[in-house]
């Protein structure tokens, strides 16, 4: 039987992999990328079939398979993943539908207990 905290648990992590998904999806829309496109510059290494998984926040994406997509966006990780809001809530910055170039709007702090928790990498 599924207690509780653990449905709660479960929601939060649909609604972060969503959360980190759209972050996806600007930031690639942004760099004027299809699907299609990312998968033949990145060598097959980003399948289309599974980055628009990741968009969708139908699958989660690990933590070096994030940092290896910042590289091939040629962009800080901090700016694939959403924000804390001043409550301490997950928020996402909304990016700019223009050429609007992605400034850093200060400090990021990574919870790496968090990360482990829900990465498949030790």
């Amino acid at each position: 039987m599924t207690n509780i905290v653990d449905v709660s648990q479960e929601a939060n992590d649909l609604s972060y992999a969503n959360k980190v998904g759209k972050r996806l999806r600007a930031i690639r829309k942004q760099k004027r990328f299809s699907l299609q496109e990312v998968e033949a510059q990145s060598g097959q290494e980003f399948k289309a079939s599974v980055l628009g998984a990741y968009e969708r926040g139908e699958r989660a994406i690990s933590v070096p398979r994030l940092q290896r997509l910042a590289a091939f966006y040629n962009i800080p990780i901090e700016q694939l993943l959403p924000r804390l809001d001043t409550n301490g809530a997950v928020g996402v910055i909304d990016l700019a539908e223009d050429d609007t170039p992605l400034m850093s709007t200060g400090p990021v702090t990574i919870d790496l207990r968090r990360i482990v928790e829900v990465s498949d990498v030790p």
